[in-house]
């Protein structure tokens, strides 16, 4: 885990960016991506200046005009947010509010918490704007559908044989040896393979 961050891009309507420039008093809004005619195929990050309604492309920004607006929101897919539950090892945290990419075949487990929330709660999809979610990074969907949180995260399933030697302290009826340690993962591995 080496602090890697992700952006997620929540797409707004006219409205709600005029709403945005009210609130900040007519003045420029940062903090804004847009799309649709820098490069139609990805979000560009720039400063929404004015809104020109009922046109083609709505959106005037510092450089130029965009058919769509969304909202930035940086995440870190190893940490929840401020409220939220620690994540276990084996979740990724993707973000708050509606996300599309969790309605389509999602499987669960998907995690769903509140702000105020003590624990995370298995939802079938991301239907909730005020709830945030997590994936489960070792399914294939999430894998799948969120490559860059399940890469950013990391996860390693534990070793069985960590676990079960530190379980039974075996330093102090016998030598802690690299050999000694090496033989008995080997016999170990062999018994695991004899008991299927």
């Amino acid at each position: 885990m080496n602090n890697e961050t992700i952006k997620n891009y929540q797409e707004i309507t006219v409205e709600e960016a005029g709403e945005m420039l009210r609130d900040n008093g007519w003045k420029p809004v940062k903090g804004l991506a847009f799309k649709g005619d820098f490069d139609g195929s990805r979000w560009v990050e720039r400063i929404l200046e004015y809104i020109v309604p009922m046109s083609g492309k709505p959106f005037a920004t510092d450089v130029s005009r965009a058919v769509h607006c969304a909202k930035v929101e940086e995440i870190d897919p190893c940490k929840a947010p401020d409220g939220c539950p620690e994540l276990e090892p084996r979740m990724a945290y993707v973000g708050k509010g509606r996300l599309h990419r969790i309605h389509d075949g999602a499987p669960t487990p998907i995690y769903q918490a509140h702000g105020n929330g003590k624990q995370w709660l298995t939802s079938a999809a991301g239907t909730s704007a005020l709830a945030h979610y997590a994936i489960d990074v070792r399914t294939e969907w999430a894998q799948e559908h969120f490559p860059e949180h399940c890469r950013i995260r990391n996860y390693q399933e534990p070793d069985a044989f960590e676990e079960w030697f530190e379980k039974y302290d075996f330093g102090k009826s016998i030598s802690h040896s690299p050999y000694t340690k090496h033989l008995m993962r080997l016999a170990y591995e062999l018994g695991r393979a004899n008991a299927k």
